[in-house]
């Protein structure tokens, strides 16, 4: 009996999608989470994400000159990248953090590593981190509920035995 076992490397997916069709399923995948957003903390966090989705698709497209490739219009890989970065950050960021996340993101971490599928950190979360480290005093901050609101989450309020303030919606 002949061996019909085929040992390949990855990827296993044997049907080809093209870039803007996983870029459009990943924008559709998102965005529950963003209606969600919006619905629970208000229209600031529709600001975040509308500026921070606005910045990284300009950046992309100026990199994409500065690296002297072709653009292409319907690549929103750009976009992706601002908007799971709008996703991650605070609620109640500044809305310069956005701003701020997006060049770490597009011009450090997406673009000098070669673009899109050739970085070696998720630009969005790499961004997020390095804003962590660059505002560390405004970062604690907005997570304990200093100067600028209160973030505080209902493990905290379990914490402190406030369990009336542990709702559902909370949650």
């Amino acid at each position: 009996m002949e061996n019909k076992l085929v040992v390949d490397p990855s990827p296993h997916i044997s049907k080809w999608y093209s870039t803007f069709a996983i870029m459009i399923a990943m924008i559709m995948a998102l965005l529950p989470t963003a209606i969600s957003a919006v619905i629970n903390f208000g229209m600031r966090s529709l600001y975040l994400i509308l500026i921070s989705v606005g910045t990284c698709y300009v950046l992309d497209i100026i990199m994409t000159y500065v690296r002297e490739k072709k653009f292409f219009w319907y690549d929103i890989s750009g976009a992706v990248t601002g908007f799971i970065l709008a996703l991650i950050l605070p609620v109640n960021a500044p809305l310069y953090y956005p701003v701020i996340g997006a060049v770490i993101a597009v011009v450090i971490f997406k673009g000098c590593f070669g673009g899109i599928g050739r970085n070696i950190f998720n630009p969005s979360a790499a961004a997020r981190v390095v804003l962590g480290l660059i505002f560390s005093g405004l970062t604690l901050d907005l997570f304990s509920g200093g100067a600028l609101g209160s973030a505080q989450s209902p493990l905290a309020y379990y914490m402190l035995g406030n369990y009336s303030s542990i709702t559902l919606r909370s949650l």
